[in-house]
């Protein structure tokens, strides 16, 4: 009986071995079993894998396999980025797609599809080169949403999309490029629309160029029925201010719509009572900042400069400032336009109320034992006139580690009407080291546009307090202490 086992054991041993020989679970090389199964491990090296698309190729012609199956195994390698796949290989699948003439259409739909998400540099480069070419114009959206995603190091118009985009449109600049997309001359969906919003915004560096299109065409963008347009029409009408990026065209969107009525009324009359000096640099984040002051400090909307930076400095006294550049000064502070003086004299009155000095170190503490993530939220007036700090803790599938904070949705749309958006640096209870905001957290800013603050652990009872602009200015608000049990 034992010796019968052995044997079977042996036998079953032996049949495993085989399997694992031939790399494809017992099929005969240089068949197209073979080949799919060599496209389909990605262990395999970029050579067998380059030569079994040739041996692909060569079986549909032979008929020894179906062109539906063969294109659809390729497809599958063309999209496999993910997967690590080497870009030679996928622009050799991409090739051997595109000299099918049959489903050339298909093909150019796929790689429509492919752009916006593209990872990989030489097959984004090898498809915009495809775009051009062929002349595929029909690819322009698509082109436009990967142009939006920035690249570190990558100046934008040197980029394979801006490239392809010249020579598909060679009678348009890019600004009119990119207008004709957002405003709907070209067949596009919300998506390319915002992106190309986010380009126009990015290539006009100062806005005026921006602010220019927009104050020309507002009455066109409303007149079309088209909400992002309408929105961009109506942030101009009624508020004066201009989104920059896609996140704040979509904040700009959700408060023109009916729902936000009651609120968007009250940022109209509130932007409405600033004028001259002290409406240079309006921006969307300005308005939920002044409608609280309306409400609640109506005598802070008429103080100069000089007596705003004294409010400021009053409101540090006592306080120590921690961090990379310790105290802003006073000059620092006075430099900055009107309304944002206004918004740190407004940000030190909402971390020196008490309900929200203890929102924040419990919210801080939690923080602190969670390795997962760093935590965050906004800084609100309830209805009865009270400050909160609402905590937003990112989803399961947004936890980066415990030196990364990613808005929710839910957060962003609840920070529509707050007026601070915040996080936490608390890795460590003695982390004064990072009592600055990150690179990543000056670009979350710029993106939604949005008045900022990050709290850090200097030790178990203070926290140091940043505030920091779209614009990368920062202003230390010294430190807040916890409060007795």
């Amino acid at each position: 009986m034992q010796t019968l086992k052995y044997m079977i054991v042996l036998a079953i041993l032996s049949v495993g071995g085989a399997c694992a020989s031939s790399g494809a679970a017992g099929v005969s090389k240089g068949t197209p079993e073979a080949a799919y199964a060599a496209l389909a491990d990605t262990t395999a090296r970029t050579g067998v894998r380059l030569k079994a698309i040739q041996s692909l190729e060569r079986a549909v012609t032979d008929g020894t396999t179906s062109r539906e199956s063969a294109r659809a195994a390729l497809k599958r390698l063309a999209w496999s980025w993910h997967q690590g796949t080497p870009s030679e290989v996928r622009i050799a699948a991409i090739d051997t797609l595109l000299a099918d003439d049959v489903a050339i259409n298909d093909t150019r739909t796929m790689l429509t599809l492919m752009v916006p998400t593209e990872q990989q540099r030489h097959v984004l480069e090898y498809v915009c080169t495809i775009a051009t070419e062929r002349s595929w114009r029909t690819m322009t959206p698509a082109l436009v949403r990967s142009w939006s995603r920035e690249v570190r190091g990558w100046d934008d118009l040197e980029r394979p999309e801006a490239v392809a985009l010249t020579a598909l449109w060679p009678e348009l600049d890019h600004n009119a490029i990119l207008f004709n997309i957002f405003s709907g001359v070209e067949d596009t969906d919300d998506k390319a629309r915002a992106a190309a919003w986010t380009m126009l915004s990015r290539l006009d560096t100062d806005g005026h160029r921006t602010r220019e299109l927009v104050v020309q065409s507002a009455p066109q963008l409303e007149a079309t029925g088209d909400p992002l347009a309408i929105a961009i029409g109506r942030a101009w009408r009624e508020l004066h201010v201009v989104p920059r990026t896609s996140e704040q065209l979509a904040w700009a969107q959700r408060l023109f719509s009916p729902e936000r009525d009651a609120e968007r009324r009250m940022f109209v009359a509130a932007v409405g009572a600033v004028s001259g000096e002290r409406a240079e640099g309006l921006a969307l984040r300005h308005a939920p900042v002044l409608a609280w002051a309306q409400a609640a400090h109506a005598d802070w909307l008429v103080l100069s400069r000089e007596a705003l930076v004294e409010v400021i400095l009053e409101g540090l006294k006592g306080s120590r400032a921690y961090g990379l550049g310790g105290r802003t000064t006073e000059h620092v502070i006075d430099a900055l336009p009107w309304l944002d003086i206004f918004v740190t004299a407004i940000a030190i009155e909402a971390t020196r109320n008490p309900a929200v000095i203890g929102d924040l170190f419990e919210q801080a503490d939690h923080d602190h034992l969670d390795r997962t993530t760093e935590h965050g939220g906004v800084i609100e007036v309830a209805s009865d006139g009270s400050w909160r700090a609402v905590s937003y803790p990112p989803r399961p599938t947004e936890r980066f580690g415990d030196r990364q904070f990613v808005a929710s949705k839910d957060m962003i749309k609840r920070g529509d009407l707050a007026l601070f958006h915040y996080h936490f640096h608390v890795q460590k209870i003695g982390n004064r080291s990072f009592a600055v905001p990150s690179g990543g957290d000056y670009e979350t800013a710029r993106r939604l546009g949005r008045s900022s603050l990050v709290f850090t652990f200097v030790d178990n009872e203070h926290m140091n307090i940043d505030l920091y602009f779209p614009d990368g200015q920062l202003i230390d608000l010294g430190t807040i202490e916890r409060a007795d049990d």
